[in-house]
């Protein structure tokens, strides 16, 4: 899980210039749904 918030941070910062926040936000809102839907395949509640 680390490794894969690392890489996505890395290729953020590689593809994405500083001022554009946009594609950082879009980057983080589907990281953040990706992790979420790993936990909730993983661990149903």
């Amino acid at each position: 899980m680390t490794n894969r918030i690392f890489y996505f941070r890395h290729m953020n910062g590689v593809f994405s210039p500083p001022t554009d926040s946009l594609p950082k936000l879009a980057l983080v809102i589907a990281m953040f749904i990706q992790i979420v839907i790993v936990t909730h395949g993983s661990f149903p509640l």
